[in-house]
């Protein structure tokens, strides 16, 4: 059962990752999303009026009540060594004691706005019809994946798994007893 929640969590995560790009898409085609010239912190509003989704480093879908005051969410560890907090620390200052200045309102809505990268970071050729209508077909798809999982009971996904082993198996069987002809 863990399995099978596994896969419909994995599932659900990329369907509403698809529902999103195809949502971002058709409004800023209609213009409801406005991208040129526009303030950081104004885009994130709109992102979150909007209600779209924002993905957290790890894959995670993170709402924005979730996120600590920096933009991680709060589970995340903070003092990893991929931190970007020392990036504004003047090297040549090595053996003052000035103590370290508070982020900006900007590094924070900078933070946030990380988890909408899938969004905002699409190329403009994203923006025709032919990518929505191929997000469209891949959205379907992932619906029809994730229902079938949904119905399929756990014992059947084991069997389906079994099915699919014993396939590769004969192939490899097969494959070695023709390199052993050779």
């Amino acid at each position: 059962q863990k399995r099978k929640d596994y896969i419909i969590g994995v599932l659900s995560s990329e369907l509403s990752k698809i529902d999103n790009k195809v949502r971002f898409i058709q409004y800023v085609i209609e213009d409801k999303i406005k991208l040129r010239n526009i303030k950081r912190a104004d885009l994130l509003k709109c992102l979150e009026d909007f209600k779209f989704d924002p993905i957290s480093v790890v894959g995670k879908t993170a709402t924005p009540e979730a996120l600590a005051s920096d933009g991680r969410p709060h589970d995340e560890d903070k003092s990893g060594s991929d931190s970007d907090d020392d990036d504004d620390d003047n090297d040549d200052d090595v053996g003052s004691s000035k103590k370290k200045a508070t982020k900006k309102p900007t590094d924070a809505i900078s933070e946030r706005l990380k988890g909408y990268n899938y969004l905002t970071s699409m190329p403009l050729l994203s923006l025709t019809y032919e990518k929505v209508q191929e997000l469209l077909k891949d959205k379907k798809n992932k619906e029809d994946e994730l229902s079938e999982i949904k119905r399929k009971s756990v014992k059947d996904l084991w069997e389906h798994d079994l099915d699919q082993l014993e396939i590769v198996l004969q192939e490899h069987e097969a494959k070695e007893l023709e390199e052993l002809r050779a």
